[in-house]
């Protein structure tokens, strides 16, 4: 009986890990504030960037450069990591479409986010959502409230959502780097999207 009861104490005190404290508990609000600033849709968006992504099946690099107005016209050029042309792609409101150079093609679609799932690309963000993202913003990729806040064994701060396509946001207090989680197990690390 006691054995009961010691394999039961255990398994009761294994599964209550200690949470890790946030070094700033101020940092939260700033950080969250930072992450959701007010910005005019009709903003110009310029941006080079170097997003790693990973999913169970496979890691890479997603290089490119985005412009447009997010209100009407997105152009976004994807390059693989060691610079070769991947897709060019362009959308509006109604349409979505990409030219592929290697394949001498064009593909349309009328909805962004079936088009990027063509080419297997495993974030589900849009030009639109990706030009908010590297500027900053993270308003039209994020529920409007967290769930709940963490501190992370690296020191970094952990934001959970209990909705959307995304489950977790994680960033040291200087915001350095942005590792966004997915539902379905992709993640997505950006470097320098605030500094």
């Amino acid at each position: 009986m006691r054995f009961f009861a010691l394999v039961i104490l255990f398994a009761v005190l294994g599964g209550c890990a200690p949470q890790i404290p946030i070094r700033d508990p101020e940092a939260v609000s700033r950080i969250w504030s930072t992450l959701h600033p007010r910005s005019a849709a009709g903003d110009r968006v310029t941006a080079r960037f170097s997003m790693q992504v990973a999913t169970s099946e496979r890691t890479g690099r997603m290089v490119g450069q985005l412009w447009g107005y997010p209100a009407s016209i997105i152009r976004l050029d994807l390059s693989s990591g060691t610079g070769a042309s991947v897709a060019l792609i362009r959308e509006t409101p109604d349409l979505w479409i990409a030219y592929i150079p290697s394949e001498n093609k064009a593909y349309r679609h009328a909805q962004a986010r079936a088009g990027l799932a063509l080419f297997q690309i495993p974030v589900p963000f849009d030009a639109r959502q990706i030009s908010a993202l590297l500027g900053g913003n993270l308003g039209p990729i994020l529920p409007p409230e967290y769930t709940s806040v963490e501190g992370t064994r690296e020191g970094r701060i952990r934001f959970n959502f209990s909705s959307g396509d995304v489950a977790y946001v994680e960033t040291p207090e200087n915001m350095e780097t942005l590792i966004l989680g997915g539902r379905k197990g992709w993640t997505l690390t950006c470097e320098g999207v605030y500094s």
